[in-house]
């Protein structure tokens, strides 16, 4: 599948364009979809999601928090803490 903005949220304040923000994301794709470079392309277009932000994601197989590295507007994962 692919990323749906209706299930992405913002969790921390948006005043502070430069802050780091944390953010929510409901899926049933699973983990090894999600983790895919350009999966959340849509949501930098949309909400302005950035580098350094975290996704707190329920995905079909487990929650995890992700850290987003953004390389010339492509999303990708790049720190997982998975919630044992």
């Amino acid at each position: 599948m692919a990323f749906n903005a209706e299930n992405f949220i913002p969790l921390s304040a948006m005043a502070n364009s430069n802050s780091g923000r944390v953010w929510s994301y409901t899926t049933t794709d699973a983990t090894a979809t999600v983790v895919t470079s350009g999966y959340f392309d849509d949501a930098g277009d949309t909400y302005g999601l950035k580098g350094a932000d975290i996704i707190l994601c329920y995905q079909s197989d487990g929650t995890d928090f992700y850290e987003v590295v953004d390389t010339a507007g492509v999303f990708t994962i790049g720190k997982t803490v998975a919630f044992a």
